[in-house]
């Protein structure tokens, strides 16, 4: 329990435009949603992208804010 071993370990990518606020937020729901779930996280590697983003852009404040209190 806990683990996928099956397939070793599960990449999900989540996408959006600028990988400033609605790709983070939904990999970070996601990356807790799992953990409740009792998958480790070892076995489901969440990462965020977009299509049209700047490198190194954080996360904006206000998104982050407010899913870090959220989840």
């Amino acid at each position: 329990p806990g683990r996928l071993t099956l397939y070793g370990v599960v990449n999900v990518l989540v996408v959006c435009t600028a990988n400033i606020c609605r790709s983070p937020t939904a990999a970070r729901g996601l990356r807790v949603g799992l953990a409740e779930a009792g998958l480790a996280p070892e076995s489901v590697r969440v990462e965020s992208a977009g299509v049209a983003a700047a490198d190194d852009l954080p996360m904006c404040e206000v998104a982050d804010t407010l899913s870090a209190a959220r989840l």
